[in-house]
């Protein structure tokens, strides 16, 4: 895989001051393939799992080398172990069917989904906020009004992003989400249940930010999609190019 240019050494310096966890890190390489939207969760063995869409919908996954077509159109996917969770471009929900090997569907309407840690999180056309309730078998209203919606640290860490590109992390307490200073327009979040590491984002500009427990610290480069598990880092470049970052 080849390096990127627009990653020099001196960022690695700068990751690391916000993930302490890399002190053996790595360089952003280029991954094989042409995705618009990207997800990273890990499996029951320990290993990390990468799902991605193209921009015909259609949907891959990573084994290791190269991303390979699994049957399905979707407009948008969420990774959690080894549930996967997807959306197409009707709004209508989709959860893998590992053993059949295909997408089953699953009450309810969204247009954006999250999953990590068994908890399952959603936004509909109306900007409402969701979360799946296994007990129901559905997924139930939570107060709030996001555009987007990440979910990491084995489901207690949840942030979001409103119409005006505010940030907000959700207080388990409180039940309430509560605004984090700084603007996004995409975020993602792989880090510990405790804690604020490993929470990502970029902004208007695709500009591509770390949060380091106080403020999002900017990362030379560009990207308009971003992933994140544990000390893996994915990403989709505006030509739709993919590149990862493994610590």
């Amino acid at each position: 895989m080849r390096r990127i240019s627009f990653w020099p050494t001196f960022v690695l310096l700068l990751l690391c001051s916000v993930m302490p966890m890399c002190a053996s890190a790595q360089s952003f390489s280029q991954v094989p393939g042409q995705l618009t939207s990207i997800s990273v969760g890990g499996t029951p063995t320990g290993a990390v799992a990468v799902w991605g869409i193209n921009s015909a919908q259609n949907i891959f996954e990573f084994d290791g080398l190269s991303f390979q077509n699994v049957p399905g159109n979707l407009t948008q996917i969420a990774v959690d172990g080894t549930a996967v969770w997807g959306i197409n471009s009707s709004n209508n929900v989709f959860l893998f069917d590992t053993d059949q090997g295909v997408f089953v569907q699953i009450a309810g309407n969204l247009t954006q989904i999250a999953a990590h840690g068994g908890a399952t999180w959603g936004i509909d056309a109306n900007q409402n906020v969701f979360e799946f309730d296994g007990n129901q078998g559905k997924f139930v209203q939570i107060s709030g009004s996001l555009t987007k919606i990440a979910v990491g640290g084995e489901g207690q860490q949840v942030w979001g992003i409103n119409a005006n590109q505010q940030i907000f992390q959700f207080d388990f307490d409180t039940q309430a989400f509560v605004e984090v200073p700084g603007t996004l327009t995409t975020i993602a979040v792989g880090g510990p249940p405790s804690g604020t590491i490993g929470v990502w984002g970029l902004n208007a500009a695709n500009n591509a930010f770390a949060f380091n427990g106080t403020a999002f610290v900017q990362i030379p480069g560009q990207l308009t999609q971003i992933a994140v598990f544990g000390g893996s880092v994915w990403g989709i470049n505006s030509n739709q190019n993919i590149f990862r970052l493994s610590f």
